[in-house]
């Protein structure tokens, strides 16, 4: 069904849909790609990552993407895909993030091992939680 919007040559890890822009937020390689999601049009590409990876996210709100990679979090401006925020939730494989969610006024990473980083989306603070002494997959 995806390759019937998007033609990729290369394997798309992650997507997300904007139903009020009607585009697509897609993770690729190393980039990070805004489609319009009836035509499949490309609308931008920029290169996020400095190597290829396998544990990637991405989220999208009206106006910001969330991006997870590894241990490494990030927070993107909808339009321009240039990096508003990113910090190191993690530090190995014992402590990288396993889900990404938001609402209104936070998102929220599971971190391997048990714990919860809350981010502020005004402010960008971050507070950490340790949930359970197991792994949590996803939130």
């Amino acid at each position: 069904m995806f390759s019937k919007v998007l033609s990729s040559e290369k394997p798309i890890l992650s997507f997300d849909i904007d139903n009020n822009r009607n585009e697509i937020i897609a993770i690729s390689e190393k980039s990070i790609y805004r489609y319009e999601l009836l035509s499949g049009k490309l609308i931008m590409e920029k290169e996020l990552f400095t190597k290829n990876g396998l544990s990637r996210k991405v989220l999208c709100d009206d106006k910001l993407v969330y991006c997870k990679d590894f241990c490494t979090f990030y927070v993107l401006d909808y339009s321009s895909l240039n990096i508003i925020f990113k910090s190191e939730l993690g530090v190995n494989l014992s402590s990288d993030i396993c889900g990404l969610n938001f609402d209104d006024k936070s998102i929220y990473a599971s971190i391997r091992g048990g714990g919860l980083a809350i981010i502020n989306k005004e402010n960008y603070n971050i507070k950490k939680l340790a949930i359970t002494d197991n792994s949590l997959w996803n939130v």
